[in-house]
């Protein structure tokens, strides 16, 4: 099997590029690190997030496949790595379906109770060209939604901008009266919910017990997200999502060992 492993040069996209290798060598599993520019055929490419279409698109040509490595989801997002086979966040497979509670339990993070009211609908601003919105008109969806939600809901609409945009002056938010000021931990313990495209504070919002409004499949809670804003909102079970997505993160040490490619090896062992 022939692994490559790309980079554009960033410091971090090395760094963990070089801890998977260290994975996969403790399976005795060869690997090579090349730069993101130079696609080489092989039968699995891994890469850091999905900026390199050239890998992508090459990769689908030839037939291969190709492991996402990007931000975790939950706990500290820059601690632990998501890695998933064909996408981005939702998009991807992470061999994840009807998983155990052991790397849950591992974690040590807990959901709170459903949140029954609140005193606004938090709206989630998104960077505006971000690969994961998939090409989409952010900013048409974003007005349309608070167009909607103002005749559905009788409740104030708080925007949170994204953290990348510049206090506010880039953000699809600009426009709206009420734009959040506020850490997102404090605006989700008002929050009667959260409506998003696919951000990932969908997962911070779900774990605080605020039901999510998403958008889009990409998102990491749709499996219980409601998907139309005249749907009653999702308060159900999330202990199976919880097993599941403790399966898409791993920390640095468990790349490093192998327990990550132990895990994302099974595609292969499964299709043999």
């Amino acid at each position: 099997m022939i692994i490559n492993l790309y980079h554009n040069s960033a410091r971090h996209q090395t760094r963990h590029l070089k801890l998977f290798e260290s994975g996969l060598k403790a399976h005795g599993v060869p690997a090579n690190i090349l730069h993101s520019d130079h696609p080489r055929k092989c039968d699995l490419a891994v890469l850091w997030g999905v900026h390199s279409q050239n890998i992508i698109d090459y990769q689908k040509k030839s037939g291969g496949d190709y492991l996402v490595m990007e931000r975790g989801y939950f706990g500290d997002r820059f601690k632990m790595t998501s890695i998933g086979y064909g996408g981005l966040n939702g998009r991807a497979d992470f061999l994840n379906e009807d998983r155990l509670e052991d790397r849950w339990l591992k974690h040590g993070v807990v959901y709170s109770d459903w949140k029954k009211d609140g005193d606004y609908i938090l709206l989630m601003g998104q960077v505006m060209g971000d690969a994961s919105l998939k090409g989409a008109d952010f900013l048409r969806w974003i007005r349309t939604m608070f167009y909607e939600l103002n005749f559905i809901y009788d409740k104030p609409i708080v925007c949170r901008p994204h953290p990348q945009d510049k206090a506010g002056r880039q953000s699809p938010c600009r426009e709206f009266p009420r734009i959040s000021k506020q850490s997102l931990g404090e605006d989700l313990k008002r929050a009667f919910c959260v409506v998003t495209f696919n951000s990932n504070s969908g997962v911070d919002a779900v774990l605080a017990g605020v039901p999510v409004i998403a958008w889009d499949r990409g998102s990491m809670v749709w499996p219980i997200a409601t998907h139309n804003l005249k749907d009653p909102l999702f308060r159900g079970d999330r202990l199976q999502w919880a097993k599941n997505i403790a399966y898409c993160q791993w920390t640095e040490s468990e790349i490093k060992k192998g327990l990550a490619w132990d895990h994302l090896k099974q595609k292969y062992e499964v299709s043999k």
